[in-house]
């Protein structure tokens, strides 16, 4: 039997204020359908929400509440994401589920507008909320696609953005960021332009594997990977952009050569 949407939110009301003042009241996961499908105040089952991912990080663990949530208000998107960011979560691996809201473009825009615009997140999570947004999209894959070549084309002249997006599509739409690449080529003045973005996400932090790997091999190996994503461009710049890559392999090559002969010294 449905409970009357005026009980839940008197409750709701109770455990929210009872919680801001030192309690923790949680709801955990149990018919997470009965309090956010059917309600009569939506600031209030919105704050209980975030209140309760806060309070308990496995709440909502298959963000049954959540998809609810959106389906009603795309928007809440933004709030959920700023929230947690703030309280220095990790994205849900579940997250990609939000491409079958209808109208969620303009809440991941925003989204992703709030994570380009803020260092914090950037030093302390790199771009995990951003991937978890289109990591392994089950349904809403050519929806999500769409959403970032539109983005793509707005970001054009604006280094960041234009950043942000190839980003994403590396290593999770491969098709998307070799399109990219060829119509970024096409697009700037000079081969010079094209290394004034981030290609391969060499500014974020560098994880070492191995023994004998070195930041050198991995750099070198980042490099070598661009060179496929040239093939079918036609636009005369390609090649100097490709002596200059090719360039940087040797060079990280030949790093890779020092630091091993460096690590052999301190053994």
């Amino acid at each position: 039997m449905a409970l009357d949407p005026c009980i839940i939110e008197s409750i709701l009301i109770q455990i929210l204020s009872l919680n801001k003042n030192g309690k923790r009241i949680m709801l955990y996961n149990h018919n997470s359908e009965l309090f956010f499908d059917d309600y009569n105040s939506q600031a209030t089952i919105q704050d209980t929400y975030l209140q309760q991912v806060r309070l308990y990080k496995y709440f909502d663990y298959e963000l049954k509440g959540l998809l609810l949530l959106l389906h009603n208000n795309p928007h809440f998107l933004v709030d959920y994401i700023k929230s947690a960011v703030e309280d220095n979560k990790v994205p849900d691996s579940n997250l990609s589920q939000i491409w079958v809201i209808e109208g969620i473009e303009p809440a991941v825009e925003d989204v992703l507008n709030f994570l380009r615009s803020d260092s914090i997140y950037r030093v302390n999570l790199e771009d995990k909320w951003e991937n978890a947004l289109f990591m392994n999209v089950k349904n809403g894959t050519e929806k999500a696609k769409a959403f970032l070549k539109k983005q793509f084309n707005q970001s054009l002249g604006d280094r960041k953005h234009t950043e942000q997006i190839v980003l994403i599509s590396r290593g999770i739409f491969n098709d998307l960021y070799d399109i990219f690449i060829k119509d970024y080529i096409e697009y700037i003045k000079t081969p010079d332009d094209f290394f004034q973005i981030d290609w391969l996400n060499l500014r974020s932090g560098i994880s070492v594997y191995g023994e004998n790997t070195t930041f050198g091999d991995i750099e070198a190996a980042k490099w070598s990977s661009l060179l496929s994503s040239f093939e079918g461009v036609t636009s005369p710049k390609v090649y100097a952009i490709k002596a200059r890559v090719r360039r940087y392999i040797v060079n990280c090559q030949k790093q890779a050569v020092d630091e091993r002969a460096r690590n052999q010294l301190w053994r």
